[in-house]
């Protein structure tokens, strides 16, 4: 995507944060340049990844397969994959009508995923395995609304 393109993106996830009274920290407006003059503040949000995110995930097609997000915080992963302290994040997930985000999965993670547009929402579960390959036949616990659920 070109630049311009991609701060498009932004603005209009921006836009539609507000339209929905969802608030941002003043960093998620910072430009380029408001960046590098906070740049001894501003270390500990890249380390954590904290800020915005757009990918296409190496498809090339971000209208079809693509998520904009906004990290408001996150874990720090040590080399092994496990988290070096806080072991949930916090992030404002924007997805297109009909955009898909591929298939993930996190060795270790918390999250709460909370529909705040009343868009529907379609997730798929999957336990892995110790190989971390995809284990489609076991059935997957989770704790969902209070209540521990068998998937």
């Amino acid at each position: 995507m070109k630049r311009s393109e991609i701060n498009d993106v932004l603005n209009e996830g921006i836009v539609f944060l507000k339209s929905k009274g969802i608030p941002l920290p003043p960093q998620a407006y910072w430009n380029l340049e408001d960046w590098y003059e906070n740049r001894e503040n501003a270390a500990d949000l890249e380390k954590r990844r904290i800020g915005w995110d757009l990918t296409d995930f190496g498809a090339g097609k971000f209208e079809s397969i693509g998520l904009l997000c906004y990290t408001l915080s996150n874990g720090i992963i040590g080399l092994d994959g496990n988290p070096i302290d806080q072991t949930y994040s916090n992030k404002l997930l924007i997805v297109e009508e009909n955009q898909l985000t591929p298939m993930h999965h996190h060795r270790s993670k918390t999250e709460d995923i909370i529909n705040l547009a009343g868009g529907n929402l379609q997730i798929k579960l999957f336990n892995v395995d110790r190989d971390e390959r995809l284990d489609e036949k076991t059935p997957v616990e989770v704790f969902r609304n209070g209540i521990w659920t068998t998937c």
